[in-house]
């Protein structure tokens, strides 16, 4: 009995110390004033402590970590800002992180900051260490206080009134210059970045009128009683300038006249930051540079006539390239690619090509002649062998395809082009040939075509703003010599666009026309259109949704109607996820567009990012299925499905 009141009464004196330690700890601490400990009894071994209070002789690793009391930002933005972290669930065989006290000081800070650049200047972020000292486990708990963001009560822009003199332009007429809008504005939050956006922008509206050594002051006045902010830039525009003479550094094999010759601007015409920007983008077009920049030569003087600097980086002229894949339609796919950049001097490439998978096999080889009769064409000559094994049929063909190519500006570009091909179809079913009326089996296919793409997207990868619009016309007949009649005509229509919360919002709407000339078997198999798979409805199988034959084989159409409706959003670093509703219909006959029998199918995906493109895997489910059709189809593919 005597021994259990000593227990008892040690184990009181015990919990009085603590309580007396907890009172004087955050009092005392020597750590930074947002720091903040508890002790909780009756959790065994288990100690709150301050970072100071560590025992710097341990090992301690980290056994979870929490972040709570954060609405403005997503926990996974705000843990993406630590070094410190926790083990990922999903890895329970790795060891635990090890916990450095003076990088989670330093992620305190860093936190503190990241509000501040959002606008949280109040922010107040304190945080809990429960130790176990028997496993070294440091469990972190951090909690935020955000207390409101601060808005921008006025944003000011005054132009220096020495613009005027010096026989500049009067400051009216330079008024014309600023933008309409700007990133910052009053009533909005005041962050870092609309902050330096806004001289980003202000600043390029002058250098795009020829103002190359414009200046610009800012100054934020922060009132925290009011929790508004006053903002001022201040320009000097500078004098009018023009281009001067360009020096090119950097190249070896490549001729510094080809470079030249790409440029988007002549000296002594007016300074315009986009000539800077196309004349880039026509480089890099030429595929022969790993890197460039078109950058002013500085001087301390300033003068009205600015020379400009272009570096390059070469690239092999000579590359292999080998490569495989996998996708639910062509199952294994294999290619493999010998490149030439500069074939023979003046940027002409010269590449052989060779591709197999279960649908597609073929072997070309492609000749690009830049320069070809005009300074933006570029002549394309495609020859290639190969083999198409659909459901339908089994084609064989020999092509040759010249085009040339032109880019009418940034955003708009074009070809006309000439296909000659000869074209064998096998094993097609003798219930498609009764269906369609006869088909013909072989012959020559020739005649021209024309293209029109407008693409307006930041990133041919992965676009999330912008749109494309695009117009493809084929037309083959006896006049062109050869044995197959028709016409086609597909216009595409794709919008992206930014809706909040990381969503993008992504459209398209595709629509194809096409007619056989006499009978139905001047039309090749091959050049009807299909719908259904990876590319198309993804509800449905690959050319599965239309016209099919008794032997359920896809007959094709001389119409189609597609379109898809989808809603993207990342997820988690390289993982995203999206929802869909896509919508399509193949008709048998010409200029019938089929909007009153259209097929929809909903779904989910996700994908993740790679250099090369996202990863996708699309999962869609048949609103009215066939008897035949499963409840489901999966698709897996790389690259955007649009």
């Amino acid at each position: 009995m005597q021994n259990t009141r000593s227990s008892h009464r040690q184990k009181r004196i015990l919990q009085v110390a603590w309580f007396l330690l907890w009172l004087a700890g955050p009092a005392g601490s020597a750590g930074s004033a947002g720091s903040n400990w508890t002790i909780g009894w009756g959790s065994g071994p288990a100690l709150a402590l301050s970072i100071q209070q560590l025992n710097p002789e341990r090992e301690w690793r980290v056994s979870t970590l929490v972040l709570s009391g954060n609405h403005a930002f997503e926990e996974k933005t705000l843990l993406a800002e630590l070094r410190t972290h926790s083990r990922p669930w999903y890895l329970p065989w790795k060891k635990r992180p090890l916990f450095d006290p003076v990088a989670f000081e330093t992620d305190l800070e860093r936190l503190q900051h990241y509000y501040k650049t959002w606008g949280y200047y109040q922010a107040e972020i304190t945080y809990e260490l429960q130790t176990d000292g028997r496993t070294a486990l440091v469990a972190i708990a951090i909690r935020v206080v955000e207390n409101g963001p601060v808005t921008v009560s006025t944003v000011t822009v005054e132009l220096a009134s020495a613009a005027a003199q010096q026989g500049g332009p009067p400051l009216s007429d330079l008024r014309a210059d600023l933008p309409a809008a700007l990133p910052l504005t009053s009533g909005t939050i005041f962050t870092e970045a609309a902050y330096a956006q806004t001289e980003h922008v202000l600043r390029q509206a002058f250098l795009q009128r020829g103002r190359a050594w414009v200046e610009i002051q800012r100054k934020a006045e922060v009132n925290l009683n009011t929790q508004h902010v006053r903002v001022a830039y201040t320009i000097q525009p500078g004098p009018q300038t023009t281009f001067g003479e360009t020096d090119v550094t950097g190249t070896q094999r490549v001729d510094p006249q080809l470079i030249l010759g790409e440029l988007a601007y002549r000296s002594g015409e007016q300074f315009s930051l986009r000539h800077i920007k196309d004349t880039r983008k026509s480089l890099l077009g030429l595929d022969l540079f790993r890197s460039v920049s078109v950058e002013l030569q500085r001087a301390e003087e300033k003068p009205r006539e600015i020379p400009i600097r272009v570096r390059v980086e070469e690239k092999e002229p000579r590359s292999i390239r080998l490569g495989a894949g996998y996708s639910t339609e062509e199952e294994f796919i294999g290619h493999a690619a010998w490149l030439h950049r500069n074939w023979l001097g003046g940027g002409r490439r010269l590449s052989f090509a060779l591709r197999l998978s279960s649908i597609h096999r073929s072997l070309g080889a492609t000749l690009v002649q830049p320069y070809f009769l005009a300074h933006a064409n570029k002549l394309h000559l495609d020859v290639q062998q190969g083999q198409e094994d659909e459901d339908t049929y089994l084609l064989n063909y020999s092509r040759f395809r010249p085009r040339i190519e032109r880019y009418f500006s940034p955003t708009l570009s074009g070809f006309a082009g000439y296909r000659l091909e000869f074209l064998k179809f096998n094993e097609v079913a003798s219930s498609t040939v009764q269906t369609l009326g006869g088909i013909r089996r072989e012959g020559v296919l020739s005649g021209p075509s024309l293209g029109l793409v407008w693409d307006t997207t930041e990133d041919p990868l992965n676009p999330t703003q912008g749109g494309i619009v695009s117009l493809f016309a084929n037309q083959g007949g006896k006049i062109w010599g050869g044995e197959y009649q028709f016409f086609s005509l597909t216009a595409e229509a794709k919008r992206y666009q930014r809706i909040g919360w990381g969503v993008v919002l992504a459209s398209r709407l595709e629509i194809g026309l096409s007619d056989a000339f006499g009978s139905l078997k001047n039309m090749p198999l091959s050049e009807r259109f299909y719908a259904g798979g990876a590319g198309s409805v993804r509800g449905y199988g690959r050319h599965t949704l239309g016209p099919l034959n008794r032997a359920d084989d896809p007959l094709g159409g001389l119409s189609v109607v597609e379109g898809s409706v989808e809603l993207r959003r990342s997820l988690w670093r390289n993982l995203s996820g999206a929802i869909f509703l896509d919508f399509g219909q193949v008709s048998l006959d010409s200029y019938d567009l089929p909007f009153d029998d259209l097929q929809f199918a909903p779904g989910f995906g996700m994908s993740y990012a790679t250099p090369v493109g996202p990863l996708r895997l699309d999962i869609g489910f048949p609103v009215n299925p066939a008897e035949d059709d499963g409840p489901w189809e999966v698709h897996f593919s790389i690259g955007q499905y649009f």
